[in-house]
């Protein structure tokens, strides 16, 4: 597994700080374009993956909310998703994470780490029925504040309402809970639940959610009691003929109480046209209860999740189609497949941007100018000036113009590419807030995704970041396939 970075992430929720290890998802940061699921580079994706049982039935569900069992998700079910099906209200007596919020996040946070240390995507999903707005705000508000930074997460708001208005109820429920996120994490995609156990997303089609950007609506299905040529299909195909971008989240085998007999025929149905629709699935789930939808055959531990005689017929279905599919993961140490965008260091919660591993951003040297290795020695005179050279070898290139400079650096580098970061060397006495540049690639050398930086066309990107006199900032990075040392020469450099 490669290791990209190490972060000092500050946990404003409960006040405790943890080292993180990150690896980039397949596809770098995720939007929406239409109908569609984008990567970092605009191109329709699919996530395709497995969901957790709730968390509260210690019995069947709470022993696989780990990283182990997520990495034996993506490992040996082929996943680039796993969901986190965040219980809400007490069920048999077991206390959900209404009841014991403490104990409910300890659960999902171990689920999300494992993610991003596996390197795929992880759906934090508010696994209800009933409408709690306040608490799935305050919820959803702590994760984007420890987690929205990651590209590798997507939020669920609202698991299965019930048979509930979808513009009288929901919008405005939605409207709440994602204003909630967005105060902290405009980036990482929304799915929202959809009337009746998220089935009516024909309903939703009519009144979509217009304020905000990023967003997909759930749809779940079940392949014995719903069918893709009848009521269930046709309400998927009403909403994307509207124009609704649409996400299984939860989808099963079996019926839709989660038992009865496996309908193959129209599962596969179902997955073909899922597939010919470019939208994403989820299956229902990562369990050992004794119902014919779980994976799981009774009794499994952690340890077996992976291994093929301890799953059940639903297991066994889902995990040969899954890995017919191209997800974009590995598990041989190698990294991200072509296609895929590349992570960098985000901020912490609050807003900073902490230090790359390789120490980026210290205190400028006693004698004023960039720290090394990028110039030292003195400032240049009033009215600015070139600061001094960028050091050669180890993987830099660079040029300048005005009071800035940017520096390509490999942070990390594998056979037919790697990931670099740009240094961006503030060379003059002002406070610079917008470094315009461009990046010069070699021969079969391109960008697999950046991060940090705005592209305005022409492979110019703007790092929009503060970055005081004599400092420099190391937060805005790319994904490079290809073999070559890509150059950058600046364009512009804006005083604040």
């Amino acid at each position: 597994m490669p290791l990209l970075f190490q972060l000092l992430l500050i946990n404003c929720a409960f006040g405790f700080s943890f080292s993180l290890t990150a690896t980039p998802p397949p596809y770098g940061q995720l939007s929406v374009s239409g109908t569609k699921l984008v990567g970092a580079n605009g191109q329709p994706v699919q996530l395709i993956g497995n969901s957790l049982f709730s968390y509260q039935h210690e019995g069947y569900g709470e022993r696989y909310w780990n990283a182990e069992t997520v990495r034996a998700i993506k490992c040996k079910f082929n996943a680039n998703v796993v969901r986190a099906a965040v219980g809400t209200e007490t069920e048999g007596g077991q206390a959900a994470y209404l009841s014991d919020p403490a104990k409910g996040w300890k659960m999902v946070t171990a689920v999300i780490e494992g993610a991003i240390a596996e390197g795929i995507y992880v759906i934090v999903d508010w696994h209800a029925h009933e409408l709690h707005p306040n608490e799935a705000s305050d919820f959803f508000k702590k994760i984007a504040q420890a987690y929205g930074s990651f590209p590798h997460i997507l939020y669920e708001t609202f698991n299965e309402p019930l048979d509930v208005s979808w513009t009288g109820v929901l919008v405005p429920y939605h409207k709440q809970v994602i204003g909630a996120i967005r105060a902290i994490d405009q980036k990482n995609v929304i799915i929202l639940g959809t009337p009746t156990w998220s089935q009516k997303v024909d309903d939703a089609s009519q009144n979509p959610i217009k304020d905000f950007k990023n967003l997909m609506y759930t749809f779940h299905f079940y392949a014995s009691s719903h069918f893709v040529d009848g009521d269930m299909g046709n309400k998927l195909h009403t909403a994307v003929q509207n124009g609704l971008p649409v996400f299984v989240t939860e989808y099963g085998t079996c019926d839709a109480s989660g038992n009865g007999a496996i309908d193959s025929g129209s599962m596969t149905k179902w997955w073909n046209e899922l597939d010919k629709l470019q939208i994403s699935y989820v299956n229902w789930d990562i369990s050992d209860k004794s119902e014919t939808c779980s994976a799981l055959t009774r009794g499994t531990q952690t340890a077996s999740v992976g291994d093929p005689s301890h799953w059940t017929q639903s297991g066994n279905m889902v995990a040969t189609h899954d890995k017919s599919k191209n997800t974009g993961v590995s598990c041989n140490g190698a990294p991200p497949p072509s296609g895929g965008g590349g992570v960098g260091p985000p901020p912490p919660p609050s807003g900073g941007g902490p230090s790359p591993p390789s120490g980026g951003g210290p205190s400028p040297p006693s004698g004023g100018g960039p720290p090394p290795p990028y110039g030292g020695g003195p400032p240049p005179p009033s009215g600015g000036g070139r600061g001094g050279g960028g050091k050669g070898g180890g993987g830099r290139g660079g040029g300048g113009s005005g009071s800035a400079r940017v520096v390509v650096e490999y942070t990390q580098r594998w056979n037919g590419g790697g990931n670099v970061v740009f240094v961006v060397i503030n060379t003059g006495p002002k406070p610079l807030c917008g470094v315009k540049f461009s990046v010069n690639f070699p021969q079969g050398t391109r960008s697999g995704g950046s991060w940090n930086m705005n592209a305005s066309g022409n492979n110019q990107f703007t790092v929009s970041s503060r970055v005081d006199p004599w400092q420099v900032n190391k937060s805005a990075g790319m994904n490079v396939l290809g073999g070559g040392m890509p150059s950058a020469n600046v364009v512009s450099a804006n005083a604040c």
